[in-house]
């Protein structure tokens, strides 16, 4: 049966027409997309000096006006994320005065998370396991690591509330596989705008460089902050597709003050297992600091000792606040410190803190696979007049007892060994077979073997 060939004309038009009202719709939706955007997207950057009037910081500031999926699927109110390469120097470079968001980060990726107040203990759980997943999974970080059941997880606590989850994985090298995440993010993705100076062998060459992300339920900030001693013309004005960008170039000197204080933190040990734990805070300036607050996570494979703790000052409060996951979190307060420091003739500048610590023996399933590196200890959070100011302590690198890995590997070397010897042997006799024929031909004494060849030799030639 033959198709009329205006059936087939009209088929032809219809399939066309279609792809012609697909591709406007197509069009109309980048039209409403790129108009959504540049009503939502902006980027900016901002350069500031120093305290030391040496150095710059550059801060990269990306906002993008959207609902990330993981709000929604995580009930999260809020995400902070950042990765940091070096440490922040307090004396030198002071602390800003402004707004500059978690600029002052431990070394090292920390992850701060807070979800919504009608979830319950055990859904919180389960979805901070599934969340940490996949921000592991997304910016090629070992962020897996904070829910290990091994050391890693001394890094992880709840903060002041059981709904916000604080972790921090010192011993995580920040590198360009984390910087690239970051700018896909971006609409741009690092070709168009400020992002494309975001070059990684300039950024990662900086004194100082952190990478944070901050969503909540309205927008996404992603602020890249670098530091370094050298001051940038190179950065032009920028005229984007849709969106804002704009460049600060007005440097202020004055946006960074000295910090308070100096915090230095290590360990003395008595011996191997045993040793002291010593926290030395220096006030350096008392004028606007009435109260401070120390936290300090101490991991499950540290044996404290309360009653052997020492402080030169009175302490107003002190707390110990076990975690779920065998962490203790010890928590000192001090308060009025500044009328204390006048009735002592602004003599007792300094705050040490001692306590006495035993090392645990731990099972070799919980060692990392270089277990002879040490453990990290993360960083002390030092707050300010009431979250004024939020500062970190230097991280700890503490050696434990460490049995001797290389004993399994001996052992099962020796016993492969031997099974290797006995079963060739017992396989070569049981299953060789013997050939008379060689005996028999070697056998014969040299006479009859000479007889044998003449025997041989004329019977041949007789042939012939």
């Amino acid at each position: 049966m033959k198709i009329p060939y205006c059936i087939l004309c009209f088929f032809f038009l219809f399939i066309l027409s279609i792809g012609t009202l697909a591709n406007t719709a197509t069009t109309t939706s980048r039209i409403e997309e790129k108009e959504e955007i540049k009503s939502t997207y902006m980027e900016s950057i901002n350069t500031y000096k120093l305290l030391d009037k040496i150095h710059y910081l550059y801060q990269y500031q990306f906002q993008i006006k959207n609902i990330y999926y993981l709000i929604n699927k995580y009930n999260l109110n809020e995400l902070q994320l950042s990765f940091t390469k070096g440490r922040y120097n307090y004396l030198e470079w002071g602390i800003p005065k402004i707004s500059l968001p978690n600029l002052l980060s431990p070394s090292g990726v920390t992850l701060n998370v807070t979800f919504s107040p009608n979830l319950e203990d055990i859904s919180i759980e389960n979805k901070y396991i599934y969340l940490v997943n996949e921000l592991s999974g997304l910016f090629c970080t070992s962020l897996n690591f904070l829910i290990s059941k091994k050391v890693y997880e001394s890094g992880v606590f709840h903060f002041l509330n059981k709904n916000t989850i604080y972790g921090t994985l010192n011993e995580e090298t920040v590198c360009t596989e984390n910087l690239s995440p970051i700018l896909s993010i971006l609409p741009y993705r690092g070709k168009i705008g400020l992002s494309k100076y975001l070059i990684p062998n300039i950024l990662f060459n900086s004194k100082y460089i952190n990478m944070n992300i901050y969503l909540n339920k309205t927008n996404i900030e992603i602020n890249i902050y670098r530091i370094n001693n050298e001051l940038d013309n190179s950065i032009n004005n920028q005229i984007i597709p849709y969106g804002i960008s704009t460049i600060n170039r007005n440097i202020d000197n004055n946006i960074f003050i000295e910090s308070p204080i100096s915090i230095k933190r290590y360990e003395q040990f008595n011996g191997y297992n045993n040793g002291k734990l010593i926290t030395n805070i220096e006030i350096l300036n008392n004028t606007f600091m009435d109260n401070l607050c120390i936290y300090d996570l101490i991991p499950f494979y540290f044996n404290i000792y309360i009653h052997t703790l020492k402080v030169n000052i009175p302490i107003n409060n002190i707390k110990l606040l076990s975690s779920k996951n065998r962490n203790t979190i010890l928590e000192l307060c001090f308060n009025n410190l500044q009328e204390y420091s006048l009735q002592n003739n602004n003599l007792q500048n300094n705050i040490d803190i001692k306590i006495d610590f035993d090392k645990i023996y731990l099972k070799y399933t919980s060692y990392a696979p270089d277990a002879n590196r040490g453990f990290d200890k993360s960083s002390s959070i030092i707050k300010i007049n009431n979250n004024l100011y939020t500062l970190y302590s230097n991280s700890l690198l503490i050696s434990l007892p460490t049995p001797d890995f290389s004993m399994p590997y001996n052992v099962i070397t020796l016993t492969c060994t031997i099974i290797a010897l006995f079963f060739g042997s017992m396989f070569n006799i049981l299953i060789r077979r013997f050939n008379p024929i060689y005996e028999n031909e070697h056998g014969k004494s040299l006479l009859e073997r000479l007889i044998h060849f003449i025997y041989l030799l004329l019977k041949k030639l007789k042939r012939k």
